[in-house]
């Protein structure tokens, strides 16, 4: 099995590279009101909204920081159907 490594308040994770579809730039993501601030908005993905999901605000950590070692991680996910996320990761 091969995995993409990635890390998040200070933890590295793992998740199968069948499951990442492309590992982008950081982006501003259209805020969402009245939400917890690990999910960090809606952004455009290839003309498509997909949910933009803050991992080291998640997992207990401060907000993934604005840098160039930050990257959105793109993944396919099933949550009773499969849909496509964005994961922010640190590196």
């Amino acid at each position: 099995m091969q995995v993409v490594v990635w890390a998040a308040a200070g933890q590295h994770y793992a998740v199968e590279m069948e499951r990442v579809v492309e590992i982008i730039p950081l982006v501003s993501a259209r805020p969402i009101p009245q939400t917890d601030l690990w999910l960090r908005g809606l952004i455009n993905y290839r003309g498509q909204l997909i949910s933009l999901l803050d991992m080291a605000s998640l997992l207990g950590g401060a907000a993934c920081p604005a840098r160039m070692a930050c990257r959105i991680l793109v993944a396919r996910v099933r949550l009773p159907a499969e849909t496509l996320l964005g994961l922010t990761v640190e590196q």
